[in-house]
């Protein structure tokens, strides 16, 4: 057992360096941004289709848990997602579909809150455009 215990106190560094060294460079992470930006983009005009439909609420909540598998997808580990901070702006665009989603699900997409979130969107989706541009050009890949 001894022997067991000094093994895996030799092996346990080497396996832990392995899972952190896992960590974005700022091509993956502008690609990952870019990606999901794309996603929330034809997310948010399929919610745009069906949120008027009185007869589509389960297609809207099928929506609004796709955006949640998305997010899941985004990086938590602190060094994976230090890579992404200059995206958030992109992944705020996924939440903002969500929103959308369910609001037009539970009929609250009316008035204020309609003039809220479209702005929230349209600011969010421009501040990740900008984000992925400026990584663009920084890398060297600008027009």
């Amino acid at each position: 057992m001894k022997a067991f215990h000094l093994v895996l106190a030799m092996a346990w560094p080497v396996i832990a360096g392995a899972q952190v060294e896992a960590v974005y460079t700022d091509a993956e992470a502008a690609n990952k941004a870019r990606l999901l930006i794309e996603e929330a983009h034809a997310l948010h005009a399929r919610v745009t289709e069906i949120c008027s439909d009185p007869n589509a609420t389960g297609l809207l909540y099928q929506v609004a848990e796709e955006v949640v598998r998305k997010l899941d997808d985004w990086p938590d580990h602190y060094r994976k997602r230090q890579a992404l901070t200059s995206y958030h702006a992109c992944r705020q665009s996924m939440v903002d579909v969500q929103t959308y989603a369910y609001a037009c699900a539970q009929g609250g997409f009316k008035g204020g809150a309609e003039k809220y979130m479209q702005r929230r969107w349209t600011e969010d989706t421009a501040s990740c455009d900008q984000a992925i541009r400026a990584s663009e050009l920084s890398q060297g890949h600008g027009n």
